[in-house]
C-alpha cells in the first residue's frame, strides 16, 4: 500500500483488506462487501472508483480533484468521508442503514453506466 492507505487502515476495526481481486474476482468480492472503501492518492480518483460502482458495490470515499466533473454526487452516488474521524462514523452508519446504502449504491451504478473511460478521463482532464 502507497500513500496514506496504510495510516486510514491501522485505524480502522474489523476492515479486511483485499488487494488480490482484479477482474471478475473484485466484482465478486466488491458484491459481497457492504462497504467498499477507496482511499485516494496524491488527490487523484483511481479506476477503482468507477469499478466499485459499476459492479454495484456501495463507495465510502475521500474526495479527488475533478470529482464534481464526473457528475458523481456525495450522497447520491457515492459517500465522501473528511477525516478519519468522520471515516468511521460513516461505516457505523451506512452498515445500520442497508436500504439508503442500498439506494446510494444503485445509484452509482446507474450514474456509471453513461461512463466510458474515455468520458471519465476527459472529465477528470478538464
Amino acid at each position: 500500500m502507497y500513500g496514506n492507505r496504510s495510516t486510514v487502515l491501522e485505524r480502522l476495526n474489523n476492515v479486511k483488506i483485499i488487494s488480490s481481486a482484479y477482474g471478475l474476482q473484485h466484482s465478486i468480492e466488491v458484491g459481497k462487501s457492504r462497504i467498499n472503501l477507496n482511499i485516494c492518492t496524491d488527490n487523484c480518483a483511481s479506476d477503482r472508483v468507477y469499478k466499485i460502482l459499476a459492479a454495484g458495490g456501495f463507495l465510502l470515499t475521500d474526495d479527488w480533484y475533478g470529482r464534481e466533473l464526473t457528475g458523481l454526487v456525495d450522497g447520491e452516488d457515492l459517500i465522501i468521508y473528511n477525516d478519519i474521524s468522520d471515516l468511521q462514523e460513516k461505516i457505523v452508519y451506512y452498515l445500520n442503514n442497508k436500504d439508503l446504502r442500498n439506494r446510494i449504491s444503485k445509484n452509482g451504478m446507474e450514474k456509471v453506466k453513461k461512463l466510458t473511460r474515455m468520458e471519465w478521463a476527459n472529465a477528470i482532464l478538464g
